[in-house]
């Protein structure tokens, strides 16, 4: 089982390589007032993790009954 999870995470993980290196250009992103110009590469990766990190605070009980 574990030779499973290590094929599964070593193809994750070449499609997330591939994924980024094609994705090495510069965009610009407007939020309101400001502005960020950064590379798809950053991006991409950067509002997986904030989605997830959201996800898994909106999952939590809240503290307050």
């Amino acid at each position: 089982m574990s030779k499973i999870k290590a094929y599964v995470f070593g193809c994750l993980t070449i499609l997330v390589i591939i994924l980024i290196w094609q994705n090495t250009e510069v965009v610009t992103i407007k939020i309101l007032f400001w502005q960020v110009s950064m590379s798809r590469a950053i991006l991409i990766p950067s509002i997986f993790l904030c989605g997830v990190v959201f996800g898994y605070l909106a999952s939590k009980k809240p503290v307050l009954k």
